[in-house]
């Protein structure tokens, strides 16, 4: 009976040390057999809690005592440092993929690995909700089937959805289902993109994983392409889906002076090759309308070379603008 009682007795002190103290916030002697007595109900003479810390710290637990810091008792190792679990916390907070309701939860799990004081502290320093942040139920459910087919190394299959003019998202109808191999899900700006290779091309393509609905693992198994392996430069600003059907083939010149932001925009790994001292050729595959948009948005540092409908497009689009300011 003494022998369960000591565990019980060592196993309630870890408890308290975790909750109660930390560096700014160390527990006394007094302090310690108080809460024993009032909050757990358990009566300990100052004999067997020195006992109940040594076995502690024999079994791996860096407790700080009076000895070392001449204030009191306080845990010093933890599964995370307060700077980490804030950080994490921070990311959780701002991520609009998770839904309020989860990430709360998780929230509340990573401020529990520290002292009550910590948690305190956090919920101070939150005073608002995310205010991008969607249900993002779906997205959740989509990146578990995901990951679990990206470990197996076998193909989803998933429709893919749209924007409607009031910005929610709905099933895009008329769309055949797509057949990807999922390679890696990776942030782009604060949004979760899934990476992959088309079944029956094995051409890359990305996807904003809040627009997947309906995702299945199928039964087919794949190697990907080594070259694959690796972030590609598929992920744009505000990437739309690419697809064997509506992708296009874009050959560009761009001043270097924008060398730096395309690089940033693009990736590193972007087919482009010098034309001059002033100029590069990049070479990428988009929809026609995103490449449309580019062209438009680096209109001064960049021209679209190829193919010529874009071009036309882009030379309509920005003479029907100058107009509004004849």
């Amino acid at each position: 009976m003494a022998k369960n009682f000591k565990k019980h007795a060592e196993l309630l002190i870890l408890e308290l040390l975790i909750n109660e103290s930390d560096e700014n916030h160390p527990l006394s002697r007094a302090t310690i057999l108080k809460y024993m007595k009032d909050v757990y109900d358990v009566e300990m003479d100052r004999r067997t809690l020195y006992v109940s810390l040594d076995a502690l710290r024999h079994q791996g637990a860096e407790i700080s005592t009076f000895e070392d810091n001449h204030k009191g008792y306080y845990l010093k190792n933890r599964q995370f440092t307060e700077e980490e679990v804030m950080l994490l916390c921070m990311a959780v907070h701002n991520c609009d993929f998770i839904p309020m309701r989860q990430s709360n939860r998780l929230i509340r799990r990573l401020t529990a690995t520290q002292s009550r004081h910590f948690q305190e502290r956090y919920d101070d320093s939150i005073f608002d909700m995310n205010p991008l942040r969607g249900e993002g139920k779906a997205a959740v459910l989509a990146l578990e089937v995901i990951t679990q087919a990206i470990r197996e190394k076998r193909n989803i299959r998933f429709y893919y959805r749209s924007y409607s003019f009031y910005e929610r998202l709905g099933l895009r109808m008329g769309r055949k289902i797509l057949d990807v191999n999922p390679l890696y899900i990776m942030n782009r700006f604060g949004i979760p993109y899934l990476v992959g290779e088309y079944s029956r091309t094995q051409d890359p393509c990305c996807f904003p994983l809040e627009r997947i609905a309906g995702v299945s693992i199928g039964d087919k198994k794949f190697k990907p392409r080594r070259h694959h392996l690796y972030p590609q430069p598929c992920i744009m600003d505000h990437t739309a889906m690419i697809t064997v059907e509506d992708g296009v083939d874009i050959v560009a010149r761009v001043d270097v002076q924008l060398l730096e932001q395309i690089v940033e925009t693009f990736g590193r790994e972007l087919d482009m090759e010098a034309q001059d001292d002033h100029h590069v050729i990049l070479h990428f595959r988009t929809t026609k309308e995103d490449a449309i948009c580019i062209g438009e948005r680096f209109i001064e540092h960049m021209e679209i070379l190829e193919p010529q409908d874009i071009r036309h497009e882009i030379h309509a689009r920005v003479k029907a603008s100058l107009k509004k300011y004849e």
